[in-house]
């Protein structure tokens, strides 16, 4: 299914693309005076096409002589093709096919070099003002992250030691502003090898701030999977999440018909890890045995899960 999700989300983004750059030609060879036979999203064969208006064409010049005529008075082509990678704007082209001598005067090949140019630009400059509007639509938004508020600190850890504990929020490390704990983890990654002392303002419960620092020595220089924050002691304060299972995925676990089938089913909590106390999440599962409580329809059973097995509890 996430294939499925990635494929049709590349496709959606190119098809957008495709269609600002290629409006981007076809808007400057109106403007220019080119006539435009064909705007098609995809190539292959097209799957929807319907005609525009007419468009209004400049006069044809005094000093060019009729001898053949156009007598279509249809607008833009506008297609929809089959294969959705790609796109293309067909102008009226001498070198392409035979021009009516009242509409040379509408050939990109007649037109001035300049205007030619624009056309050509007007494309690559289409998604150049795409990107900027996009920018500026997720500058006007924001992006969603996770407050850096931190958790359970361990004393004994570097950021215990430092002074850090539970409810204090990272304003900014190293004089660099950190809205979310992405932003946290991406200024320490920038320290990775440093000798010195990273810098920490933190905003603690009560609304006053404190200035926090942590000394390291080519730190983290050997890691080859470096875990920043996680090294130094720093840890997230995560919101309880119930522990229900939404679904058991087809061949890791054997489903119990009591729970109800796959579509009508009841809920899968977890109540036990090692015959701990019952956990506030579903932080870490694998490699654990666990104890699973299901709920259907007022009734209840026992599951054993050990690495993807099951079995009844007595």
């Amino acid at each position: 299914m996430e294939a499925i999700e990635s494929i049709v989300a590349l496709i959606v983004t190119i098809s957008i693309l495709v269609t600002i750059h290629e409006y981007g030609h076809y808007w400057v060879a109106r403007r220019c005076g080119v006539k435009v036979l064909r705007f098609s999203i995809g190539f292959g064969k097209p799957l929807f096409t319907w005609h525009g208006k007419p468009a209004r064409v400049p006069a044809i010049p005094e000093d060019q002589e009729i001898k053949t005529r156009n007598n279509e008075l249809i607008g833009t082509e506008f297609v929809i093709a089959a294969i959705p990678m790609g796109g293309y704007v067909k102008m009226l082209d001498e070198r392409e096919a035979f021009v009516a001598d009242d509409e040379l005067h509408l050939a990109f090949n007649r037109k001035p070099e300049s205007r030619r140019i624009a056309i050509v630009l007007a494309g690559p400059l289409a998604n150049f003002l795409l990107a900027i509007a996009a920018y500026w639509i997720l500058f006007t938004l924001g992006v969603t992250g996770i407050v850096p508020l931190l958790g359970e600190i361990d004393a004994n850890s570097q950021a215990g030691i430092a002074g850090f504990g539970k409810g204090q929020e990272i304003v900014q490390v190293d004089g660099k502003d950190t809205a979310t704990w992405s932003e946290v983890n991406l200024q320490l990654f920038r320290r990775m090898g440093d000798t010195g002392r990273i810098n920490f303002k933190v905003k603690v419960p009560f609304g006053e701030h404190r200035n926090l620092s942590i000394p390291v020595e080519t730190w983290l220089a050997d890691a080859e999977t470096p875990y920043p924050t996680m090294t130094l002691g720093l840890m997230l304060d995560f919101p309880a999440v119930p522990a229900v299972i939404g679904r058991l995925i087809e061949g890791i676990l054997e489903w119990a018909p009591e729970c109800g089938s796959e579509k009508d089913s009841g809920k899968i909590y977890l109540t036990l890890i090692h015959g701990d106390d019952p956990p506030k999440g579903l932080s870490i599962l694998h490699d654990y045995s666990i104890v699973l409580g299901c709920e259907h329809h007022g009734k209840s059973r026992d599951l054993v899960v050990v690495r993807g097995a099951t079995q009844d509890i007595d």
